[in-house]
């Protein structure tokens, strides 16, 4: 019988002239060939005793990088409230005073009148309020000029359906969304494009103030010609 053929033996034959064994089986002595040395290492030892440091080398310091500075946009809280009506070519549109209480129809229908358009019945109001979903009150930036773009969309549009000859506006908040700014006084004239806008106190203040009624009605009267 052949002779069995050792570990080198066998490796010689299929060419392997070096093998080092993936690990020690159990038992097996230690190879005369190749000595590797073996360095003790505790079963209970942690790799957590190595450091970063001592592994890969000491890391370049990372220097930290500042977040831009968020600025909030200013929001800012505007409420509004106006009646608008139509007659012929006059667009009058009053500022509704909190807690009014005054029965102002009979005072708008004395302003028609001064117009020379008198009316057995007032037109039912349309209502023009800021803001529109009361859920944005507090979320929309510059909420009084969009306001202003509200309204002045509201006469463009009077204007575009049939030629309007003036606005009346009623009351300070009525005066600036319609012109746009805080630049002009009641009982001036001012222009709105190429419309004519006549700003007098609002219902409310003339019922309460009647002797504020005179400058009402000699600013009117300037529309007349």
């Amino acid at each position: 019988m052949r002779a069995a053929l050792n570990s080198h033996q066998i490796l010689r034959q299929l060419g392997v002239d070096c093998y080092v064994a993936r690990r020690s089986l159990l038992g097996a002595k230690t190879s005369p060939l190749i000595e590797l040395p073996v360095r003790p290492v505790k079963i209970d030892q942690q790799l957590s005793e190595f450091t970063v440091a001592e592994l890969f080398g000491a890391p370049d310091p990372v220097k930290a990088i500042a977040a831009p500075e968020v600025v909030p946009s200013p929001v800012e809280s505007f409420t509004v409230r106006l009646h608008a009506w139509r007659v012929n070519h006059y667009l009058l549109i009053n500022t509704v005073e909190k807690g009014e209480a005054f029965p102002t129809d009979r005072l708008l229908m004395n302003i028609l009148m001064a117009l020379k358009h008198p009316v057995a019945q007032l037109p039912p109001a349309d209502t023009l309020k800021w803001p529109m979903v009361k859920a944005s009150h507090n979320k929309v930036v510059n909420p009084k000029q969009q306001a202003s773009d509200m309204v002045q969309a509201y006469i463009v549009a009077h204007a575009e359906r049939e030629p309007l000859k003036a606005v009346i506006t009623m009351g300070d908040a009525a005066l600036q969304l319609v012109v746009g700014n805080d630049d002009h006084a009641i009982y001036q004239h001012s222009k709105l494009g190429q419309l004519t806008v006549c700003a007098i106190d609002s219902l409310h203040d003339l019922l309460k103030n009647p002797e504020r009624k005179s400058k009402a009605w000699a600013c009117l009267k300037l529309l007349l010609g």
